[in-house]
């Protein structure tokens, strides 16, 4: 690790438990770009590359989380610094003469997204790509330790205000905010009131393994694999109309169904899962500009019975969200030790809601410089994240290990999802047992293909020659279990051959009687 100036120490503070989290599996997994987030977006209009770059200087230099390294080594508890100046990694491509424009820009994206972060060092960049004379592409990426997504929108508005200001020639004002450090102070208060709730709202819950696991293959590289879903524009506005007339959030329709999902691949009643929230509902002046890490990870519980109405779930599962949401900033390692729960067991899916401020219309100047679609490319340490990014339609994001699920499993998880929320905004009393889950093709190969036993055999072969035949392919796999015990192939073909031969003794003979 480099040696620092004192002289260009601004602060010194300590991580809060969800950065000494992402620090845990940094330093653990020896992945640079695992907690990478990228963000893209894609800009219209005429780019000053001086301009652009100073803007965005200015930006770091208001915003004390984007000036801060991290240090672990030969300390008891690990520390974040705050440095007074530092030097934007910023980095430029003109693509606008390359024959295949997107290999390039792909190619771009990769490299930015692999090379990850080293967190002695500071854990933001920005890279700037030229596709055309007024056609541009913005890839921001950070560490999650550093902040989260709701602060991108925070960033990008601030950004905007100082290109505009260059480019008429305004003196520069920086953009006063609370720093983080405040929060982190607040962050260490945790009331008796929050412990009592979390033992309350885990009571009982014992954990069960839902998805279907590859089996355990060596992987070399565990790598982070995604399906995507789009839910359109038109699906969306029946979303919100259908939240509106019965007073919900689009959250309280995603998690529902999730929790019903969840429910009906493990045929239980008692659901829980990760969803993560904000953090900012605390009091402290200023918390909705700030820039930092805020959101927690949180256990969600849902209980459904399949003779309930949609209808009946979601407005339960509403009324448990602002319940929980009153004990939302409890860490989520302390909700562990209340409860005596394995983080891996309880969480085996997490929901994320990426509900950034990114309003299009906000976002962009008089002089014609707008930003248009947006992209977020990031990875984790869960197995299965799924990630839904509000606009205008509602992208949901399955992010896995290959090395845990295959991709056509996958895909149908997907596809049984989209499935609940077409039944959700169809039919809401309809009971959670008559869902059909199943697209047409998935129909058709349980009802024709599945069902197909025609099957062409040997005519004369016997009943135990097929068994000893199996026996020989499979000496070692079951052949029977009940409870806890089971027996192989080979053992039962041993008992077999010694019942036949007690009978033969006891004169039992073919066509005995």
């Amino acid at each position: 690790m480099a040696i620092l100036d004192k002289k260009n120490v601004e602060n010194i503070m300590p991580l809060t438990q969800l950065q000494e989290g992402l620090l845990f599996h940094y330093l653990k997994d020896n992945n640079k770009n695992l907690y990478c987030v990228q963000l893209l977006i894609e800009i219209e209009g005429l780019v000053d590359v001086v301009r652009f770059k100073a803007a965005w200087e200015k930006v770091v230099e208001g915003n004390d989380v984007l000036r801060t390294v991290y240090r672990w080594e030969k300390l008891k508890n690990p520390v974040q610094i705050i440095l007074k100046k530092s030097d934007l990694d910023f980095n430029f491509y003109d693509l606008s003469s390359s024959e295949n424009l997107k290999s390039q820009l792909d190619i771009v994206k990769l490299k930015d997204f692999e090379k990850g972060f080293d967190l002695s060092e500071i854990p933001f960049r920005i890279t700037l790509c030229k596709l055309g004379r007024n056609k541009f592409s913005l890839l921001i990426c950070n560490h999650h330790i550093v902040y989260d997504g709701w602060s991108n929108g925070i960033l990008l508005k601030e950004f905007l205000d100082y290109y505009s200001e260059l480019s008429s020639g305004k003196e520069i004002k920086i953009q006063k905010k609370t720093p983080f450090w405040k929060y982190i102070n607040l962050n260490k208060k945790y009331s008796e009131e929050g412990e009592i709730f979390w033992k309350d709202y885990l009571n009982d819950f014992e954990s069960n393994n839902i998805f279907k696991f590859k089996n355990n293959t060596y992987y070399k590289e565990d790598k982070i694999n995604n399906v995507n879903l789009t839910i359109s524009a038109d699906r969306v506005a029946r979303i919100k109309q259908f939240c509106e007339s019965n007073k919900l959030t689009i959250a309280d329709i995603l998690y529902s169904a999730w929790g019903i999902l969840l429910s009906r691949y493990s045929d239980g009643c008692d659901i829980v899962f990760g969803t993560t929230v904000s953090g900012r509902n605390i009091k402290l002046n200023g918390v909705g500009k700030m820039v930092g890490l805020f959101i927690n990870t949180i256990p969600f519980r849902i209980k459904i019975s399949p003779d309930q109405s949609l209808i009946s779930i979601i407005k339960e599962s509403s009324n448990s969200t602002i319940e929980r949401s009153l004990h939302e900033n409890i860490p989520l390692r302390n909700i562990l030790d209340y409860t005596g729960h394995n983080e891996d067991e309880l969480l085996e899916s997490i929901f994320v809601i990426e509900n950034y401020p990114l309003d299009k219309r906000n976002l962009q100047l008089n002089e014609g410089l707008s930003f248009k679609e947006f992209s977020i490319h990031e990875s984790t340490n869960y197995n299965l994240t799924i990630s839904a990014l509000m606009s205008d339609d509602i992208v949901i994001d399955f992010k896995y290990f290959d090395s845990k699920f295959e991709k056509k499993y996958i895909e149908g998880v997907g596809n049984h999802y989209n499935n609940i929320l077409s039944a959700i905004i169809s039919d809401d009393r309809l009971n959670i047992k008559d869902i059909n889950l199943l697209s047409t093709s998935e129909k058709k190969q349980l009802l024709y293909e599945f069902n197909n036993t025609r099957f062409d055999y040997p005519k004369y072969r016997t009943l135990h020659g097929w068994f000893e035949d199996q026996v020989t392919k499979t000496p070692g796999r079951v052949a029977l279990k009940k409870g806890e015990e089971y027996i192989t192939y080979r053992e039962l073909n041993k008992r077999a051959n010694q019942l036949a031969r007690y009978f033969r003794v006891k004169g039992l003979s073919r066509e005995s009687k």
